[in-house]
């Protein structure tokens, strides 16, 4: 080939690799999903009435590695969003005289992420003396979610090759896709398809030192005066169609052989644990051979399943949103509920 050919080549090709060379250098500038460098808050946060949403497996593992050398927690609290207004402060009031608790949560988790953070705390010589699994019937259903940036486990708890380039890779997909680009930087529009996904108006308060949210706004609004907050617009919202009891149970042997290893590893290392099967508005509620499944491998006194009370599931008032969050109240309830059954 010809100098001159060759020239032109280089040229062609770095003026054809200019627009994702100037993708990557503004994801790296602006680091939209919080990925790139340490942030205090540990939060998407924006502004006081708009926060980006963020991975919260990464922002949970990389908080531990923050304040673990501080705290030395030892007592855990695992879970996807429905864990997340679980109290630490209201946990430990069961726990031995100083126990020090941490949320360790995942949006959309599964079993085999909370089996990946336990092996990854368990490897690193953590101490895990307790811990409260909470699990939602489509959890048992659920598989790891490693191509959405927003669902992806924490590659830190990863034993797969090049786990953490694999997580950046799908971060920046998830940034270069030309329609989150056009939302996140003109319109920002939160009601657009892009800002349901990425972006909320319900702004949480944060515990950064156990890694808690929850919603004082909402908690203080809910405790004074419910019909402020559960207005006849929310309570629509919050209105779902009834979900009947599936016919089949969602325990198979592949995911048996995760319950297993959940539970043999808690079981060798001792572990104190209780798991909470929490309440769904109108969804569906565990399954009678799901349940049997569970008390089997885990033990009738350890497994407390709060999907089957119909108190619970048909009162909107015990949830935020049509997602049924559990509210905070709800959460001290369950735990109450709990701990009365172990103490009897």
């Amino acid at each position: 080939m010809k100098r001159g050919s060759i020239s032109h080549f280089i040229t062609r090709t770095l003026i054809a690799a200019l627009p994702l060379a100037m993708l990557v250098v503004t994801y790296l500038l602006t680091d939209p999903f919080r990925v790139i460098r340490h942030y205090d808050d540990g939060t998407g946060a924006r502004s006081d009435t708009v926060r980006f949403s963020v991975n919260a497996g990464w922002v949970a593992i990389t908080n531990f590695e923050r304040y673990q050398p501080t705290y030395r927690y030892d007592s855990f609290i695992f879970g996807s969003s429905m864990s997340q207004n679980f109290s630490v402060a209201h946990w430990q009031q069961y726990l031995p005289e100083g126990s020090r608790a941490y949320h360790m949560d995942q949006s959309m988790e599964t079993i085999e992420g909370m089996t990946d953070k336990l092996r990854w705390l368990l490897s690193r010589g953590d101490t895990v003396r307790h811990a409260l699994i909470i699990i939602e019937q489509e959890m048992l259903l659920r598989e790891p979610i490693d191509d959405d940036f927003l669902f992806a486990r924490p590659p830190q708890t990863l034993t797969l090759p090049f786990a953490t380039v694999r997580f950046h890779i799908t971060a920046f997909n998830s940034f270069k896709d030309p329609d989150f680009l056009s939302w996140r930087f003109t319109d920002g529009d939160i009601r657009s398809a892009w800002g349901l996904r990425f972006a909320t108006t319900d702004i949480q308060d944060r515990i950064k030192e156990c890694n808690e949210s929850y919603y004082a706004r909402f908690d203080s609004l809910i405790a004074v005066d419910p019909e402020e907050y559960y207005t006849p617009e929310r309570l629509r919202r919050i209105d779902v169609t009834v979900e009947p009891t599936p016919e089949r149970p969602a325990i198979d042997r592949h995911r048996l052989d995760r319950l297993l290893s959940l539970r043999d590893m808690l079981h060798r290392h001792h572990s104190d644990y209780n798991i909470i099967i929490v309440p769904r508005f109108k969804r569906t509620m565990l399954h009678p051979s799901d349940r049997a499944v569970l008390i089997a491998l885990f033990g009738a006194g350890r497994v407390h399943d709060f999907s089957h009370d119909t108190v619970l599931a048909d009162n909107p008032h015990y949830y935020y949103d049509h997602a049924a969050h559990p509210t905070s109240a709800t959460c001290r309830l369950l735990l109450d509920l709990t701990y009365q059954a172990i103490a009897e």
